[in-house]
């Protein structure tokens, strides 16, 4: 007589699947999903067997079929952590300026979608690189008009620049201004290069600098700029010769430091906080027989909560050609 045990305990120690995917008509490919090769190929975006799955990166992270491309304030597989520090060796700063441009002004150039308006404000872009690239002590980066008024025409504009950080950045800036004014007024002089068409003649006497419109250059305030957004309160400045770091308490070797001795430092919405990866993450992970693919995180123990957090294995890169050897229950047999 053969029995079998009343129980069978077998602990799963691999997740299997059968591979169906040569049997998948071509309309079983889900959003825009196309099927190549006995198998769908996934829009940027989507993943799964059938691209059921949307990849979800975090904080303006973009998919890239295979992983979350972060920006640079952000890391982690889905974008989801700010960095701990950022270092700044050039600062973004813009000066205000207006000058008057020795043209008859047209109706069209208070529309700034019209033709005319577009094609003044390519000359004029065009001509302020000309003036400004390459000049010694900032990095010319553009011009933004901020309007056009009759009388000629005058233009109030920024002048986009960066700037490389020093503790003295203020006197830089404060020369800057003087360097942009002094070069426009020489540029206003050269009355040979208005004559073509393509150049626009500047009156010497409008040139000035609008002192109200400037970037707030303190390391405080710099900071705040280049913090991750939703993160500024968190970020403070260290100085140094050629670089400013915005720094947190996350950051090693700055002071007040937090020590997570075995954990990890990570900057939270609400601040930055201590997560343990060796001994407080306990994962618990369960088959989910309603959707392929997807297991059930019972939780990671965290100061003693259980969280539940669903998460999506990539089936579709597993090898399939492999063998997997499962041991099958044993029988035993018994005489009556």
């Amino acid at each position: 007589m053969v029995t079998c045990p009343s129980s069978i305990s077998m602990q799963t120690t691999l997740a299997t699947y059968m591979d169906t995917s040569s049997m998948m008509p071509e309309s079983t490919c889900d959003n825009g999903g196309t099927w190549e090769q006995g198998q769908c190929a996934c829009r940027p975006g989507f993943s799964g067997d059938r691209c059921q799955y949307q990849a979800s990166c975090d904080n303006g992270g973009q998919w890239d079929g295979l992983k979350c491309q972060c920006p640079s304030t952000f890391y982690g597989s889905r974008c989801e952590f700010a960095v701990e520090q950022v270092d700044l060796d050039v600062v973004e700063t813009e000066v205000g300026m207006e000058v008057s441009v020795d043209q008859e002004f047209s109706p069209d150039l208070n529309d700034n979608t019209s033709q005319a308006y577009r094609d003044f404000n390519k000359t004029f872009w065009n001509q302020m690189q000309k003036i400004f690239a390459g000049m010694q002590g900032f990095t010319f980066k553009g011009v933004e008009i901020l309007s056009l008024r009759n009388g000629s025409i005058v233009v109030d504009y920024l002048v986009l620049l960066e700037l490389p950080f020093s503790p003295q950045l203020e006197n830089q800036y404060e020369q800057a201004k003087t360097t942009l004014k002094e070069a426009l007024q020489n540029a206003s002089q050269d009355v040979d290069s208005c004559q073509d068409s393509q150049t626009l003649c500047f009156k010497p006497d409008s040139i000035k600098v609008n002192n109200n419109s400037r970037t707030e250059l303190t390391p405080e305030a710099i900071c705040r700029r280049a913090a991750p957004t939703g993160y500024e309160e968190f970020y403070f400045p260290l100085v140094e010769d050629t670089r400013l770091r915005c720094v947190t308490k996350c950051t090693s070797g700055v002071d007040n430091a937090i020590d997570c001795h075995q954990g990890q430092c990570v900057l939270e919405r609400s601040g930055p906080a201590c997560r343990s990866w060796a001994q407080d993450r306990k994962w618990f992970e369960t088959w989910d027989e309603d959707i392929v693919g997807t297991f059930s995180n019972w939780g990671f123990e965290d100061d003693g909560t259980d969280k539940d957090k669903n998460f999506h294995v990539a089936l579709e890169k597993v090898d399939t050609t492999m063998k997997v050897h499962i041991k099958r229950p044993e029988m035993t047999s018994s005489s009556v």
